[in-house]
């Protein structure tokens, strides 16, 4: 995996842990590769009210946490 795909997962990583209701919204062939491997999924939330809001963006997968998970583990040992 390179460094770009990393700062994607990262990223979903991040706001998974820092706001766990709502998709990362990233608009990147990056991402939309990410997906297609599978490790991201496409998620749409709708927020209810007066007028119904739409979040659309992406979560990952099992798959997904584990790459990531094992990516940092590599940085560990290199220290």
């Amino acid at each position: 995996m390179n460094k770009r795909q990393l700062a994607v997962l990262e990223r979903v990583f991040t706001d998974e842990i820092n706001r766990s209701k709502y998709p990362t919204y990233i608009k990147s062939k990056v991402a939309q590769q990410l997906c297609e491997d599978g490790y991201l999924e496409e998620v749409s939330v709708t927020l209810p009210g007066a007028i119904p809001v739409v979040i659309k963006g992406y979560q990952l997968t099992h798959a997904g946490r584990y790459a990531y998970c094992d990516s940092c583990r590599d940085v560990e040992e290199r220290k």
